[in-house]
């Protein structure tokens, strides 16, 4: 993902989006040495067809164990597949296990990725970004199945972690941030270096590449991260009257007047909601002062505009630390 976490249907395996620009299976404007090249010809369909009706645009399933399905055209690929579908389920069962708010938690997750991921395929300002076919493809066969599955994966997984510290609200915002880069960073060079998916290298946005990932990529995870948790514990503070993330053992065991709060189903889903569907407007909102002033109006590389947030956001992390109350940090079951 990256702040403009799009793209068209079939990128980086050399697919044409439907109306428009053509992906071509290139990196920094050299095609993809052998075996990659081979894989972009062979997962060509040479031509995009009507799709057959509303159910197939709504989702389209690929083998993958077919002639060209990503068995035999990449195999690392379907293993990054197969590893997110891991991980959303296990975040899911472990949502389930504790129930209470960590259920409210993991869906308001996905309703996160599902709002970043969908408006940044549609808003062609920030259409940057061309996934690879996987097995599950959805809406206009532009959105991996798997993709959904990384934002409980990362978001869902960071946000529990933090809570045990016992920082301030805006300490874990902090924290969540960079927990999120710190699992995005191998993934982003990896995926990138195996055409998992590709980034135009005409948008100035992401221009300025580590490792031909964009700074901003970066830059993406650690806003919305931030925004996500920060929006999700005030919202719940207000709508629900009480923040942070509890278990139902935990809800059975407060006093009868919290308890009568925090199970307040119609809060929740308000405070959840609110979440999905601003936590990204107000990541991009981190942009303008942060990103853009420096790199429009002064010229500054996007990696030291990256680092700077970083640092900033690892001094807010630091001060929490000092004031930090850890609870249940190992966890029982």
């Amino acid at each position: 993902g990256t702040p403009a976490a799009g793209g068209a249907a079939r990128c980086g395996w050399h697919v044409e989006r439907r109306g428009g620009r053509r992906a071509s299976p290139v990196r920094g404007g050299r095609t993809a040495p052998g075996r990659l090249r081979q894989t972009g010809e062979a997962m060509s369909t040479g031509e995009h067809r009507p799709f057959e009706g509303p159910f197939e645009w709504f989702v389209k399933f690929r083998n993958p164990f077919g002639e060209q399905g990503q068995l035999a055209m990449e195999p690392s690929f379907l293993t990054n597949e197969l590893e997110f579908y891991c991980l959303a389920l296990l975040t899911y069962l472990h949502a389930r296990r504790h129930g209470g708010r960590y259920m409210w938690l993991w869906w308001t997750t996905i309703l996160h990725g599902l709002t970043t991921e969908l408006v940044s395929y549609w808003a062609e300002p920030i259409d940057n970004f061309w996934h690879s076919q996987s097995t599950f493809m959805f809406f206009g066969q532009r959105e991996p199945l798997h993709i959904m599955c990384l934002y409980p994966g990362y978001v869902y997984t960071a946000s529990v972690a933090v809570s045990r510290l016992g920082l301030s609200e805006l300490s874990s915002a902090c924290a969540i941030g960079l927990f999120v880069v710190l699992f995005d960073l191998p993934y982003d060079i990896i995926g990138v270096k195996l055409l998992w998916w590709s980034w135009h290298d005409t948008d100035a946005n992401i221009r300025d590449r580590h490792y031909w990932v964009p700074w901003t990529s970066y830059y993406f995870h650690l806003t919305f991260a931030c925004s996500f948790d920060l929006i999700y514990q005030k919202a719940k503070r207000y709508f629900v009257g009480i923040s942070g993330i509890y278990s139902a053992d935990e809800i059975q065991r407060m006093p009868y007047a919290q308890q009568r709060r925090a199970e307040n189903w119609r809060g929740e889903l308000k405070a959840s909601v609110l979440t999905g569907l601003c936590a990204m407007p107000f990541g991009i909102l981190q942009f303008v002062p942060g990103y853009h002033i420096f790199k429009d109006v002064f010229g500054v590389h996007a990696e030291v505009t990256t680092m700077l947030l970083m640092g900033l956001y690892g001094v807010v992390l630091m001060y929490g630390f000092q004031h930090a109350r850890p609870v249940n940090i190992k966890e029982l079951g």
